[in-house]
Order: C-alpha cells, then structure tokens, then sequence
C-alpha cells in the first residue's frame, strides 16, 4: 500500500476515533403532535448522537467529531468502495480452459478448475492460486465482521 493510500486511511480512522462508538441508528418517529426531540441518531444505549429539537425537530444537536465524521462518510465511503470494487476486479474468478490452470488444490498439486486471475502466474508457466484467494478472502471477512 503506498502512502497516500495509509494517509487516507489513517485520516478515516482518525475521525472514526473521535466521533461516539457505534453501532447508531434512529429512532423511530414518537407520533407526538408537536415532538421536540424527535427521531434522533442514537447509540445502542440510546445515547444521542444527532438530536433534533424546536418545533418537528427543526434543529439539529450534535458532537462536533460526530459531524465531522458524518460528512466525511458522504465522500469516503463512495471512495472506499470503489477502491473495493477495484482490488476485486483485479482479484477475479477465473474458469477459462477448465483446468487450464495448475496449482495446489486440498488434495495436493494439479489443475485448478478456478483460479484467481490477479494473483496466479501469468507469465506462461501456467501455476495458479485456487479461488478465492487471500485477498478476496481478507476483504470478505472484513465486510462479514470477521477479524
């Protein structure tokens, strides 16, 4: 990873430090006629992140590192995901040839019937890494929650 890239990161998670632990979410609305805090971003003990207040809420409270950290999202998570998508498309399931490819498999070396495009050899020799490959692993256990 080059520095630009662990600068961006780093800067991610400089803001997610700063702002209230997660996970948030809203409240639902109170069916009040005239609610004053209604419909606030809460943590999972019901602290308030963003807080509406006046007449339907028309206010907004927050942390100033909670809005720092929620304007930032708008941008990077697009970001994010879109550096995501490109290390995925990189790192791709492959089944030309079927079997085309060797490699070592769970019953030991052979053909590989799929293989990842970016992280096989593809200077001739033909030797592989069997789908899906660390990478794509890494990622998935990542967004799965799974350290």
């Amino acid at each position: 990873m080059n520095d630009n890239a662990r600068e961006w990161i780093a800067r991610r998670e400089q803001l997610e430090d700063a702002a209230t632990e997660g996970p948030w979410h809203w409240e639902p609305p109170s069916g009040e006629d005239w609610p004053q805090h209604d419909e606030s971003l809460v943590t999972k003990d019901g602290d308030a992140v963003l807080r509406g207040w006046g007449y339907d809420a028309s206010g907004i409270d927050g942390e100033p590192a909670d809005q720092a950290f929620i304007a930032d999202a708008r941008t990077a998570l697009p970001a994010a995901v879109a550096a995501l998508k490109a290390v995925l498309e990189l790192h791709r399931l492959n089944r030309e040839g079927d079997g085309y490819c060797q490699g070592y498999t769970s019953s030991g070396y052979g053909y590989l019937d799929r293989w990842c495009v970016e992280c096989s050899d593809r200077s001739g020799r033909e030797y592989g890494t069997p789908w899906p490959c660390q990478t794509v692993r890494a990622v998935e256990d990542v967004l799965r929650g799974e350290p």
